[in-house]
């Protein structure tokens, strides 16, 4: 290879370095360096969009088993009210803090998904909510036991990780409790639950 072509390979091998690093690196007009954003937590995507989840599953579990203390009419969905708002509520703040120490804050807002469920319970009363809020519960329950499995799966921090697997048999419990009833108080078929 000529001396020039060789130069010419090792300069456009630089140029291209070059324009590569600064498009991703923005540069100001003086010539420093611009950051962008906070600096990372050190969690992956699955990690984080998991901790955010966590967080909007527990916050829903909570919200919509307080309406059933006030809107449900069977004693034994308020009985299963009252075991959510204990089991989520305590997950919620384990999670807070979990995030916390991830450098990832929690939020108790809602995504619309579950914020329109909330609004729909909101309006029902008695038998009808009983019957809406089962039906919620149960959906919440598997949604959240397969975003935990893939968390298992998939996630990269181990404390991330530990949590889905340390709350993983709770929410299935919960999801056993919601389908076999077992556990719970009153008559099977005088009530909706």
């Amino acid at each position: 290879m000529p001396k020039n072509a060789a130069y010419s390979s090792f300069l456009l091998g630089a140029l291209a370095f070059s324009a590569m690093a600064t498009a991703q690196t923005p540069i100001s007009r003086d010539g420093r360096v611009e950051k962008i954003g906070p600096p990372r937590s050190g969690l992956n995507v699955q990690d984080a969009k998991f901790i955010k989840d966590a967080a909007a599953g527990n916050t829903f579990e909570v919200r919509s088993s307080q309406l059933a203390l006030k809107r449900g009419r069977s004693p034994i969905v308020k009985k299963f009210a009252l075991r959510m708002i204990a089991d989520h509520g305590s997950a919620f703040e384990e999670l807070k803090l979990l995030a916390k120490r991830k450098g990832r804050p929690v939020s108790k807002t809602l995504p619309p998904k579950l914020q329109v469920t909330i609004d729909r319970l909101s309006r029902l009363q008695g038998s009808s909510f009983d019957a809406a809020y089962e039906k919620a519960q149960k959906q919440a329950h598997a949604e959240t036991a397969q975003k935990m499995k893939r968390e298992i799966q998939f996630g990269h921090d181990s404390d991330v990780k530990g949590y889905a697997i340390n709350t993983l048999p709770a929410v299935q419990m919960h999801a056993k409790m919601l389908a076999t009833r077992k556990g719970m108080p009153g008559p099977r078929a005088a009530h909706s639950m």
